[in-house]
């Protein structure tokens, strides 16, 4: 499994938020197709660390693809 350990960063209204993540994947072939997990390690708005609890409550539905997308875009 190919790992890869980056930071999404994106400016909503007035606040910086900053995801720092894990991203996880496996290459597909012919027979096996491929798959991916992400794990979130540490979350800052403004520069300033936030619950991991409160994000993936609250916020992190609203960032997934962006994320997600972030990652596949980078590994």
């Amino acid at each position: 499994m190919n790992r890869l350990r980056a930071t999404y960063e994106t400016t909503e209204r007035d606040y910086t938020i900053s995801v720092d993540y894990t991203f996880y994947w496996e290459d597909g072939d012919y027979i096996t197709p491929g798959a991916h997990d992400i794990e979130v390690t540490e979350v800052y708005v403004d520069g300033y660390s936030i619950p991991l609890r409160f994000f993936n409550d609250y916020i992190y539905e609203s960032l997934e693809d962006d994320i997600i997308g972030h990652a596949l875009e980078n590994k």
